[in-house]
Parts: C-alpha cells; sequence; structure tokens
C-alpha cells in the first residue's frame, strides 16, 4: 500500500514537472514570436527611413535645380 501511495506520488510530481516544463517552451516560443515580430517591425522602421531619406535626398537635388536654373535665368537677365 505504502508503494503505490508513493508511487502515485512520484506520478504527480512527474506530471507536475512535465506541466511546468511545457509552460516553460510555451513561454518561450512566445518571447520568440514576440522577438520576431519586434526584429519584422524594425525592419520595416528601417526601410520606411531609409525611403523617407531618399524622397528627401531627391527633393533637395529638384530644389537645387531649381536654384540653379533660376540662377542662371537671373544671371541671363542681368
Amino acid at each position: 500500500m505504502h508503494i503505490v501511495r508513493v508511487s502515485m506520488h512520484i506520478i504527480g510530481v512527474s506530471m507536475h514537472i512535465i506541466r511546468a516544463s511545457m509552460h516553460i517552451v510555451g513561454v518561450s516560443m512566445h518571447i520568440v514570436g514576440v522577438s520576431m515580430h519586434i526584429i519584422r517591425v524594425s525592419m520595416h522602421i528601417v526601410r520606411v527611413i531609409m525611403h523617407i531619406i531618399r524622397v528627401s535626398m531627391h527633393i533637395v537635388g529638384v530644389t537645387m535645380h531649381i536654384v540653379g536654373v533660376t540662377m542662371h535665368i537671373v544671371g541671363v537677365k542681368m
């Protein structure tokens, strides 16, 4: 009878350990998922920033060109 009680206890403890490890695995998976999501979002933000920089550069280039043309026209008028 004592042996049965001990084995039941061992089974209960092992079940508990298994449940705990499953929980840990689940949490780890969740953390990995969140990290992946954060990385993906960061990549997207970087891409957007790069795009904004490229557009700004383009706008600066166009503005410089307009200024150059205006200066040229003014120079011709003078």
